[in-house]
């Protein structure tokens, strides 16, 4: 099909790309979510960051994720935030809840477009 409209992710070539890149972000997050050492530092630093980037491509580049695979990472990764050695271990108490929010965003949007 080429090229249909104006956007970036506009064409099959950059929605390829697009897709390519969430495939890898997802075997990234399926990795943590399986690591029995995963810790809050490694929900806080590196999971956020890839789950930010994944919700960008599943909203903008029509990127999908299975609605089952983002429900084991929210019960994982903020089961991690909010476990004893979690956020509150980590941050200031008014902190803890504005930094879980960002972590369960990406999430929340995931899983209303997988669903």
């Amino acid at each position: 099909m080429g090229r249909w409209g104006t956007d970036t992710f506009q064409s099959d070539d950059a929605c390829e790309y697009a897709c390519g890149l969430a495939r890898q972000l997802v075997a990234e997050l399926d990795r943590f979510a399986a690591d029995p050492e995963l810790n809050v530092h490694d929900v806080d630093d590196e999971v956020a960051a890839r789950l930010v980037v994944l919700a960008f491509l599943v909203e903008r580049c029509r990127a999908h994720v299975d609605a089952a695979i983002v429900a084991r990472w929210s019960a994982r990764f903020l089961g991690v935030c909010d476990s004893d050695e979690g956020l509150d271990s980590y941050y200031r108490d008014e902190d803890v809840a504005p930094r879980r929010a960002s972590i369960a965003a990406p999430l929340e949007a995931m899983q209303q477009r997988a669903g």
